[in-house]
């Protein structure tokens, strides 16, 4: 087993179990970093080299005793680690000793953060990064001491003389030859270089390089660690002989030259997918990794389909691309045909045709997406791309008669998306009468995601109502009861973080794959007939109450490995479900069933609520319980349902005041009504909330119901103490809460809408007057930011920026000079470099009060933006020339329309010595938010503007 880990993932390792054991090649730095990281925990590093199999008995025996008393560390070479847990033998030679568990790796030299890489022009850092990173099967990485050495001996001019010899060594890495025992050391050397060879490159090679070839020949041929060095230095006592070198084609893009060498290696083994959105370089990456290879391995020869059995006769081996678009498109047929070749395939594919593909690749295949190296200009390709025309040259060959051939099943992925599944696919053709199928044409239908669409008129026959009568009939006939629900519970609860790790070893039934598709990710029209289904196959799952987990007063910050002790079998737990809720008699049994189904609807479970409401409203309507209503109509206010609600109000008037949770509509002016109704718009508020937030347009309507939720909440104050207790407790037990403090939440939740709406004003208030538009927010938020203020570290880090930006906003406008100050002091003291936010913020607020400064990561262009802008004006020259470039580029007005483009445009102004009020004005005129208006009201002052940029900052 070879798990690839990072840095930081090691360090999560380290800090959550008791026990780690943390892998790699030699020199990658896992001492060094376990020493930083390890905290209280004992770190065991293990030798590197033994004289005898008895010592290796002790070491396994020492480290299993430290391991049983827990708080350990464990950190050693792969092969030696490998030898310790049996993984490993001496004497069996194998390729995949050298790697063995969790691999520390290095990705990238960048990430490294080595002094001097930066400085090094293109030609340069390319013989740095080949001469220190390393790829063998199934492992790739750089290895720091290397990258400094290739530093040193690229200013000491001796880099050109060693390098070649590295690349024949690196190699052996890759592809080394067949040998085994001691004698395959000398085999394994020689096959590079002579006794003489060796010597003088020995003489030459540095004591890493040496220490990584005796590691490699150790493990890959099984023998105790330590004993290649011996072997390899009997080889080399001979007379120093230079060998023939050239250095090997390095015409690659230095950003790519890691992955080429990475996936050329792993193309020695087997076929290789490069997938990726189209037009965003994946042929011209082709292109590099198969150069690679062949420049390096003589053996591989890149040529066409038409030569693959020419070349084989040679005793080669042909390397073909499998590409759908090089110089032209090529069709689904022919990419199919090439598969099917006897050679090594390098295909290029989008992320759809590989799904297609996948059935005719075999196996042995490994997969590298190249949208993790896409440049923004490679971007712009993807948005322009036209797709309709890579899917009639590809799927329909171009073929007009062939698209119009298929129309019934484009109609249908316009209906219902894509995949397909192949038997509702393979209906669709039928009932429509389309004979003599295109089994590649069907197959992406069945595979892909993107599917042409057709907006014309012409009306196809849709089989669904066949297709789900056919499905029920199948569970029935064939006993597949179980399976059902297998497909059901991974429809519905895989995407739930708590059921994520029970669901992770569920098996999907391949006796309904014809049905359902792909299990990876269900077709859209197989949820419908899961859900369409279920009611019709009910009366097969029997009563089980007791296998019903009690989870619905679960939280959200109990530990999910508890849960999974609880629900041992989601796919049983989902059977008692619907069966009791069918067939049960005892009403504890039924308030168990719906108080599970509320759990799973809560937490975001799919197909639940709208498949078995009608179940459920019968067995309401039998039982008449009140309890029973109440959950109803959470679940129904949950999924924006109104169904069944006015039938169920005419049970008690307990059960009308409980259906105000979905139908706010109604008005129910008694204390329970009342309580319910501000429950139910409290829940609709906060989900108004989050959109209004991203479309101020329907900022009033949001404000008349935060006013009108007020007055409800007022309303309650008065009439808690008239709701029966029995209600009480019931809805508490609900909405988690406790009996007592209804009010107090439901005010929280007052308190947290009006910051929202303090929120709009600081962010909108076009024309408003400032101070008016401050006191206004200000008594908005006070509530809730006097709340925050007193809980920081529960608080959600927007908000928490949101009332110190308040805060500010009221000291840049109203208070004294210096008043400002301690606000950014705060500012700066709640800083988390881990959160975009509140990063972005600190580091303004380090450069307004003059203290060093630190990024942390940054993905949100807006915030990119400031932090250049911040920088500039606390007198970075780079920094400032950089955005001076973006207002000559763009020009002023394009940039004014924009808050954050504004400030580029004025703090050009205000370094350059220009004043910087009328393209303020201007820019207060075109956009005018109330943040951007107290920014301009503090140019006068550079350090005051400096610090108020933080007032953009979300």
């Amino acid at each position: 087993m070879v798990i690839e880990v990072d840095r930081k993932q090691v360090a999560e390792e380290v800090r959550e179990e008791s026990v780690a054991t943390v892998s790699g090649l030699p020199l990658v730095g896992k001492t060094t970093l376990l020493r930083e990281v390890k905290g209280d925990k004992e770190l065991v590093e293990l030798p590197r080299e033994f004289s005898s199999v008895e010592e290796i008995r002790k070491v396994r025996e020492e480290v299993a005793q430290r391991r049983k008393r827990g708080k350990v560390v464990v950190e050693g070479r792969s092969y030696i680690i490998a030898l310790l847990l049996g993984k490993a033998k001496l004497g069996e030679p194998s390729l995949d000793n050298l790697l063995y568990g969790n691999m520390l790796t290095n990705y990238s030299w960048d990430a490294m953060k080595i002094e001097g890489m930066e400085s090094l022009n293109e030609e340069s850092l390319l013989k740095v990064i080949e001469y220190s990173y390393l790829s063998t099967r199934r492992h790739g990485t750089f290895i720091p001491p290397l990258v400094k050495e290739g530093i040193s001996l690229l200013k000491e001019g001796k880099l050109d003389e060693i390098l070649p010899a590295v690349q024949r060594l690196k190699q052996l890495y890759a592809n080394p030859p067949r040998a085994k025992g001691e004698a395959g050391v000398t085999e394994i050397v020689g096959s590079v270089f002579s006794p003489g060879e060796m010597r003088w490159v020995w003489d030459r090679l540095s004591d890493n390089w040496k220490e990584l070839i005796y590691y490699l020949l150790d493990a890959y041929l099984g023998l105790l660690p330590g004993r290649a060095r011996e072997i390899v230095k009997e080889y080399i006592n001979a007379e120093p002989r230079r060998p023939s070198l050239n250095l090997l084609d390095l015409n690659f893009p230095s950003s790519l030259l890691d992955k080429v060498e990475r996936n050329a290696t792993q193309l020695i083994y087997g076929d290789l997918v490069i997938h990726g959105m189209p037009g965003v370089g994946k042929t011209e990456f082709a292109g590099h990794v198969a150069r690679y290879l062949t420049t390096r391995e003589s053996s591989f020869v890149l040529t066409g389909p038409e030569r693959v059995e020419e070349v084989r006769a040679q005793g080669k081996i042909p390397l073909i691309l499998v590409d759908y678009h090089d110089t032209s498109f090529h069709s689904l047929r022919e990419l199919w045909d090439r598969a099917q070749l006897n050679a090594r395939k390098i295909y290029v594919l989008t992320h759809e045709l590989t799904r297609v593909m996948q059935r005719v690749m075999g196996d042995g295949v490994t997969y590298f997406n190249y949208d993790l190296l896409i440049t923004p200009e490679r971007l712009n390709n993807v948005l322009k791309y036209d797709w309709s025309g890579l899917l009639f040259n590809v799927v329909f060959r171009g073929d007009e008669n062939l698209a119009r051939k298929y129309q019934p099943l484009v109609a249908m992925a316009g209906k219902y998306g894509g995949p397909l599944p192949p038997r509702f696919a393979e209906m669709v053709l039928k009932v429509n009468g389309v004979e003599n199928q295109d089994r590649e044409v069907v197959q992406y239908f069945t595979s892909a995601r993107i599917l042409p669409t057709s907006e014309g008129s012409v009306k196809y026959r849709d089989p669904f109502d066949d297709y789900l009568k056919e499905f029920v009939d199948k569970v029935r006939r064939e006993g597949l009861a179980r399976q059902f629900m297998t497909a059901y519970a991974l429809f519905s609860l895989r995407g739930l973080e708590e059921f994520r790790g029970l669901l992770r070893y569920v098996d999907f039934p391949s006796e309904l794959a014809d049905y359902l598709g792909s299990p990876s990710r269900l077709p859209r029209v197989s949820g419908l007939l899961l859900s369409r289904a279920i009611p019709q196959l009910v009366d097969l799952y029997p009563e089980n109450c007791e296998l019903i987990p009690d989870l619905f007063e679960w939280k959200d910050d109990e530990d999910v490995k508890e849960l999974e002790k609880i629900v041992e079998d989601p796919v049983g737990t989902l059977e008692a479900l619907v069966g009791t809720l069918v067939h049960s008699t005892q009403l504890p049994c039924l308030r168990k069933a719906f108080e599970y189904a509320t759990f799973l609807v809560f937490r975001g479970a799919k197909g639940i609520f709208n498949p078995l409401k009608d179940i459920m409203f019968r067995r309401i309507m039998e039982t008449r319980d009140d309890y029973l209503v109440l959950l109803y109509s959470y679940m129904s206010m949950i999924k924006d349902s109104v169904d069944h609600l006015d039938e169920l109000a005419q049970i008690s008037p307990r059960a009308r005041s409980y259906t105000l949770l979905a139908d706010l509509g109604k008005d129910d002016k008694s204390p329970l009504g009342i309580l319910m109704g501000c429950l139910g718009m409290a829940f609709g508020l906060e989900k108004f909330a989050v959109g209004v937030l991203k479309d101020f347009s329907y900022a009033k309507d949001f404000m008349d119901a935060v006013n009108e939720f007020q007055r409800r909440v007022n309303l309650l104050k008065s009439s808690i103490k008239r709701v029966d207790r029995e209600s009480l407790n019931m809805i508490s037990r609900v909405f988690s809460l406790h009996p007592d403090s209804v009010v107090q939440e439901m005010e929280l939740v007052l308190d947290d809408l009006k910051y929202v709406m303090a929120f709009i004003l600081f962010r909108d208030s076009y024309g408003r007057d400032l101070r008016d538009t401050l006191r206004d927010i200000l008594n908005l938020s006070s509530g809730f930011c006097n709340h925050v203020f007193r809980n920081r570290k529960d608080a959600e880090s927007h908000k928490l920026l949101g009332c110190y930006q308040f805060k500010l906003a009221r000291a840049l406008l109203m208070g004294n000079k210096y008043e400002y100050r301690n606000v950014v002091e705060d500012i700066l003291e709640i800083s988390n470099r881990d959160d975009e936010i509140l990063g972005t913020a600190g580091y303004i607020a380090s450069l307004a009060l003059g203290k060093p400064a630190r990024k942390g990561k940054v993905t949100i262009l807006r915030n990119s933006i400031l932090m250049d802008v911040a920088e500039a004006l606390a007198g970075n020259a780079e920094k400032l020339e950089e955005i001076r470039e973006t207002v000559k580029l763009m020009g002023e007005d394009a940039l004014l329309h924009d808050p954050i483009m504004s400030e580029v445009v004025i703090s050009v102004r205000m370094m350059n010595g220009e004043d910087p009020t009328p393209v303020a004005r201007k820019a207060d005129e075109n956009v005018g938010i109330f943040a951007s208006r107290v920014i301009h009201q503090n140019l006068n002052d550079r350090t005051r503007y400096l610090a108020s940029l933080i007032l953009l900052v979300h």
